[in-house]
């Protein structure tokens, strides 16, 4: 592999290790009362009754996939590559679920023995193996695939391959889990706290361990697997342009460091541009996750963010070390720093909009009833946009003046290189909200339930800040997947004066607005599945009901029941995803297909901006009034509330996030068929 990093798996590999002596810390921490230890079985059994249903369907899915790649392609390189990009993301999923599973207990003991800064402690160590082991698959899984094939620049469009394989996996985990927790959670609340009058997180209730299995599923397993889809889409598509890079005399005097060197020598530069980049990102992460101890008895929400501080700092000294050692342009450098401050930007505004002032105001609009609050959340939904994508815009427009096209994808890849510090502090979050819980349905101390409360809280503006980072990466990912398919496809303008491609600009358009309606009116048909369910087991299983020792609920038959229906659900909107570029392609031709991506990734982007921003709003305005505020819980105000929570539920757990894939996914697609189009042809 000459010219190109010859160590980047190993330190993939040896942040599979430092997640898994974590993981053994974490296990051997005490896990609390034996009500405390049976939830933690309740829920572990239903997030691998899950991972079963799910593995079931992709195993399926997968290999007709692979097959289909391998004929239309007519090569297994690319097909190889995509399975082993869906096996490093599910390796990746499955090692941090089975930590968030396994801490969320151990918080709350730590908190009930040794109080919140074990507590904290305890809670973001579980995270951090999530935010190991995917950003070391990542690299692992890349390092491999270049190291196997010599990287090449003429022959690199196979590692497209392992893209598509980690953008299937997103979307099943990210739109199936969040389905599922939609439904799961509006059981829950109706034959829970409607019908049978019992408290809200009463373990008698199926429905309610089955929402602590969604919590892990939607806001873990399927956060990760999309952060990851995006972290090896940001890298693959700088490589892909690097490899197609145009080595003319205008690039020797653009770039004049670099004019004795050789047009190949330049490609493979850039190539490793970006996993040195990611590789930089690694060693921050390992300071920055053991930083914790330091910073663990301040301020909670502080500790977080100067684990993730120290971290970007370190990152920006290291790339600034390889860039001066690699006589790489400066401009990389400026492209790199604009991608990691535009996800701080967007984190940053996603929590300003989530609980800033806007909450009590939209809150008092629950005097006059539920109408009115949920206009007020879809205009905060919709303002809360603007900023994100001029930010989006700011860093796009400086990475290409700096670094040229090459530079757009280079914004994208210092986003994401420090995604595992980043989903550390995410992960965190639904930890200790899990950790919560169960305190709560255990009947622990007020003290330890007052510390898992605040760690909770916490949580909820991680997992807020998460959300609006994942979608801005996203859309960044998808731009550098954009430019590196006009390359691939030999595109030096895409011209909107063509009815054609005006064409394909509006049916782009059209696809995130029919897979929204899709997935928004999926979470309705699933909650019904798993309201029967219920309904069932209180039916039948005796003294359940009433709380007589010995009569337990059996979450694992509501879960296995409704992760089926759930996942059912996902086959159409990825089929649309899939198919769409597809056909536009082959009947438009390439330049229809370039304005299908802007199209999607337009329509794409404010539609999970609005979505999840809009339904996070609706969640803190019950959350406000719970509080105490206006009313408090149980009044009229407060029902008025719940209303809006109850729209925003599908717009911020399942439509909205699915839009980051389905972004991904259309440009993925388009890359690999790419280079095919020209020689299958089109037919108009």
């Amino acid at each position: 592999m000459q010219g190109l990093p010859r160590f980047s798996q190993y330190l993939g590999i040896l942040s599979f290790i430092v997640a898994w002596f974590i993981y053994i810390y974490v296990k051997k921490q005490p896990n609390g009362t034996n009500t405390t230890q049976e939830l933690e079985k309740m829920v572990h059994r239903g997030v691998i009754s899950f991972l079963k249903r799910e593995y079931f369907f992709l195993v399926l899915f997968l290999s007709a996939m692979f097959i289909l790649l391998r004929l239309f392609l007519n090569e297994w390189d690319t097909s190889i590559a995509f399975l082993a990009g869906a096996l490093c993301s599910i390796i990746g999923d499955f090692s941090g679920i089975t930590a968030a599973t396994r801490g969320s207990s151990r918080t709350a003991e730590a908190a009930k023995r040794s109080g919140e800064p074990k507590a904290l402690n305890i809670s973001y160590l579980s995270g951090s193996v999530m935010g190991l082991a995917i950003s070391g698959m990542g690299l692992l899984g890349i390092g491999l695939l270049l190291r196997y094939h010599g990287g090449n620049p003429d022959t690199i469009g196979y590692i497209y391959g392992f893209a598509l394989g980690a953008c299937f996996i997103a979307i099943f985990s990210r739109l199936g889990g969040g389905i599922y927790n939609n439904a799961a959670s509006f059981a829950a609340n109706l034959v829970g706290r409607v019908e049978t009058g019992i408290p809200e997180k009463d373990p008698r209730n199926p429905a309610v361990i089955a929402v602590g299995v969604g919590n892990n599923m939607s806001d873990i397993a399927g956060m990760a697997a999309d952060l990851f889809d995006s972290f090896v889409g940001a890298v693959i598509a700088t490589i892909a342009i690097a490899a197609t890079l145009s080595i003319t005399p205008e690039f020797y005097a653009r770039f004049p460091l670099i004019n004795d060197i050789e047009p190949t020598n330049i490609r493979l530069m850039y190539m490793a541009m970006p996993i040195l980049v990611i590789m930089a990102g690694m060693l921050s992460l390992f300071i920055g996750i053991f930083s914790i101890r330091i910073f663990q008895h301040g301020n909670p929400a502080r500790a977080l963010g100067h684990t993730t501080l120290l971290a970007n700092g370190l990152f920006i000294i290291i790339v600034t070390i390889i860039i001066y050692n690699t006589g790489m342009p400066w401009g990389s450098f400026w492209a790199i720093l604009s991608g990691l401050l535009c996800g701080i930007a967007i984190g940053m505004l996603t929590g300003y909009y989530a609980s800033g002032p806007g909450i009590p105001r939209i809150a008092a609009q629950s005097k006059i009833g539920p109408a009115t609050v949920i206009i007020s959340g879809l205009a905060a939904g919709m303002l809360s946009a603007c900023l994100p994508i001029l930010f989006i815009c700011a860093a796009t427009f400086i990475g290409y003046q700096t670094a040229g096209i090459y530079g757009i994808a280079l914004t994208a890849v210092g986003m994401l290189a420090t995604i595992g510090a980043t989903m550390t502090v995410y992960a965190c979050g639904p930890i200790a909200d899990n950790a919560e819980s169960m305190s709560d349905m255990s009947c622990l101390d007020l003290e330890t339930r007052r510390i898992t409360a605040n760690l909770g809280a916490i949580g909820h503006t991680t997992t807020a800040i998460g959300k609006g980072f994942a979608t801005g990466s996203a859309a960044l990912t998808a731009f550098a997947l954009f430019m590196a398919y006009t390359q691939v496809a030999g595109l030096e303008v895409i011209n909107i004066k063509k009815p054609l491609v005006v064409v394909g600009l509006f049916v782009g358009s059209l696809v995130p607005i029919i897979c929204s309606s899709l997935t928004i009116t999926s979470t309705d048909k699933v909650a019904s599945i798993i309201l029967e369910e219920v309904r069932r087991q209180f039916r039948e299983i005796p003294g359940l009901l009433e709380g007589k020792e010995g009569a337990k609920p059996d979450p694992r038959k509501c879960v296995s029941i409704s992760a089926t229906s759930a996942l059912g659900k996902t086959f159409l909107p990825v089929l649309i995803a899939v198919l769409t570029p597809v056909i536009i392609g082959f009947l438009l031709g390439p330049e229809s297909l370039g304005g299908m991506i802007l199209g999607s990734t337009v329509m794409g982007l404010f539609l999970a901006l609005f979505m999840i921003n809009g339904g996070i709003v609706w969640d803190n305005v019950k959350n406000y009034i719970e509080k105490g505020h206006v009313g408090g819980k149980g009044s009229t105000n407060h029902k008025a509330a719940i209303v809006g929570d109850t729209v925003g539920v599908p717009f911020k757990d399942s439509s909205g996030p699915s839009m980051n894939i389905i972004m991904k996914l259309i440009s993925v697609i388009s890359l690999i068929i790419a280079p095919i189009i020209p020689a299958v042809g089109y037919i108009i």
